[in-house]
């Protein structure tokens, strides 16, 4: 959540005071954070617990200062500690190759030699500076807010890293006293870090592997490439040289009986053979209709014959529908064989 009233000040002596650990009304004798104005502890049994303006000129830039308040409160917490820990640092690096994208995570561990504590001012400025172990240097900064800090822009001076701890916003209640707020910190602060020097160079080198590992696969590719491109200039060279193939005879069209000869070409036949029903073909013909023809020489049009536009020709002695499909409409029923060919001696065995 993100606390929507001023719920910290500070007295006359500039320490941070909490509207839990003060007595209510003006009797605190606290002031706004931001514009310096007295403040009043209103403290009732209906409303969450809060300070506001004597003169009730409440302000943006007031709410944002009992933040930077309770930056001030992480910031001691922090100096409170015997010594600080930070976890490993963690960084994906990845190139985009031809064909996929490739990294690596590196990571490596850097604690501080040495702290160098700042004021805590602006919301973005750091509290301290640390000396790691790698011999580089980090800002230690503290956020308070509901989603976890990310490395918006490229730092500024890459030789320095950049480290937050973080925590989500209290609940009002762990805004009431002090106490609460560091309990609140100490129970759900840790350190993010946003960037750290390559001190051992192990970023360059996992950058320097996707490279390489880059580099040879565009080779790889580009060898393919080469072989596939001689292999087809052979072929050419090869198929110029060569007379066309001879037509095929159509010594099919000798032997197909004349109602199977109005096939249009490279068509194949379709042939069935139904329970009770016999030996069928289905073909396509020259005209774009369809021809149904019974091969075992029983006539059993009048038992199929149900689509509308169905006419026998008695000339070509095939059953002439409107379109393939309808004469596949008309050969379902209860299948027992299927066979598909353009050689008819195939479709003859199904008789």
């Amino acid at each position: 959540m993100t606390a929507a009233r001023i719920f910290a000040a500070v007295d006359a002596s500039g320490a941070i005071r909490f509207v839990g650990d003060v007595p209510g009304g003006s009797a605190c004798g606290c002031f706004c954070a931001v514009c310096g104005s007295p403040l009043v502890a209103r403290k009732g049994d209906i409303n969450v617990w809060h300070f506001a303006h004597e003169a009730q000129q409440e302000r943006v830039e007031c709410l944002v200062g009992a933040m930077n308040l309770l930056r001030r409160v992480a910031a001691d917490y922090l100096r409170s500690l015997p010594r600080l820990v930070l976890p490993k640092y963690r960084r994906d690096v990845s190139r985009v190759l031809q064909t996929r994208r490739a990294s690596e995570t590196v990571e490596w561990d850097a604690q501080p030699v040495a702290v160098d504590w700042l004021e805590a001012g602006a919301q973005d400025a750091p509290i301290a500076r640390l000396k790691l172990d790698t011999d580089a240097f980090a800002d230690l900064s503290v956020e308070i807010s509901d989603s976890p800090p990310v490395l918006r822009y490229p730092p500024a001076d890459n030789h320095i890293g950049s480290i937050v701890f973080w925590s989500t916003v209290p609940v009002d209640s762990d805004l009431r006293k002090e106490i609460y707020a560091r309990q609140h910190v100490h129970r759900w602060g840790r350190m993010v870090w946003l960037h750290q020097p390559d001190s051992y160079g192990l970023i360059a080198d996992a950058q320097a592997r996707l490279d390489a590992a880059g580099l040879a696969e565009e080779r790889q590719l580009a060898e393919q490439a080469r072989r596939d491109r001689e292999r087809l200039e052979r072929w050419h060279a090869e198929n110029s040289k060569r007379p066309p193939p001879p037509a095929p005879a159509r010594t099919e069209q000798l032997h197909l009986p004349p109602w199977a000869r109005h096939k249009k070409a490279n068509r194949p036949f379709f042939g069935f053979r139904f329970s009770g029903y016999g030996a069928w073909v289905l073909f396509e013909m020259e005209d774009g209709r369809a021809a149904i023809r019974q091969l075992d020489g029983k006539d059993r049009w009048f038992d199929l014959v149900k689509a509308p536009g169905a006419v026998f020709d008695s000339g070509l002695d095939v059953l002439v529908v409107p379109s393939f499909t309808i004469g596949q409409s008309i050969l379902r029923g209860p299948l027992e064989a299927t066979r598909i060919s353009s050689d008819f001696a195939d479709i003859l065995q199904l008789r």
